[in-house]
């Protein structure tokens, strides 16, 4: 069910919320698909996959999705949660995850598909503040493996997974060797203290970022 959580951002109050697809409406899709496309869609056209507007619209609407949403306070007369005040939001899916080598048991894993940041506000903390909502609420679910993939060549983006939001590139998972592709599969495990490195990765649609 939705929660929310109020967080301090540079001294400034943002609110966090966790939804399911079914308690996201089409105005707020439409924010996050906005969002995505002034952050990401050089990226996409930079790389291999391209950008398509109708089957990135189809991903956000993923009966499976969920949704982590961050609003800044509304200005007088608006109510909560309206689309304008989104400053920055992640996309997840619960996932089976199972070893590249075929050696482990499946695995329930969640898997951020889109984590973005308004451009006007990076920098802030924003982007820190989401992933670690995500952690608590994948720990809270019993899932303690998270994935995501990020673009090779987004310098910013894998400086921050592999920094303050704590994960590392999985070397387990074949596809991260394979120099032409345009992704790394990125994993972090919660509350353990082994590596992801020890046990397969996952495979799953990609994931990128800007914070």
């Amino acid at each position: 069910p939705e929660w929310a959580r109020v967080l301090k951002v540079k001294e400034n109050e943002v609110v966090v919320f966790a939804k399911t697809q079914e308690e996201m409406t089409h105005q707020l899709k439409e924010a996050v698909f906005n969002v995505t496309k002034t952050n990401m869609k050089a990226m996409y056209e930079a790389s291999s996959w391209g950008w398509s507007d109708h089957n990135k619209w189809l991903s956000i609407n993923n009966t499976a999705l969920r949704f982590i949403l961050c609003f800044r306070e509304p200005s007088e007369g608006r109510p909560q949660q309206h689309p304008d005040d989104l400053v920055g939001f992640l996309t997840y899916k619960y996932e089976l995850y199972y070893s590249d080598a075929g050696d482990g048991p499946l695995e329930a894993s969640a898997f951020v598909y889109e984590a973005q940041v308004v451009e006007s506000v990076q920098g802030l903390g924003i982007g820190r503040q989401i992933m670690a909502v995500l952690d608590d609420v994948a720990a809270k679910a019993g899932v303690f493996r998270l994935g995501l993939c990020v673009f090779r060549f987004n310098g910013p983006a894998l400086a921050f997974y592999e920094g303050p939001a704590g994960y590392s590139i999985n070397w387990d998972v074949a596809y991260n060797w394979k120099p032409a592709e345009d992704v790394f599969f990125l994993a972090k495990l919660l509350g353990q203290a082994r590596s992801p490195n020890e046990r397969g990765g996952g495979r799953g649609t990609a994931s990128t970022g800007t914070w």
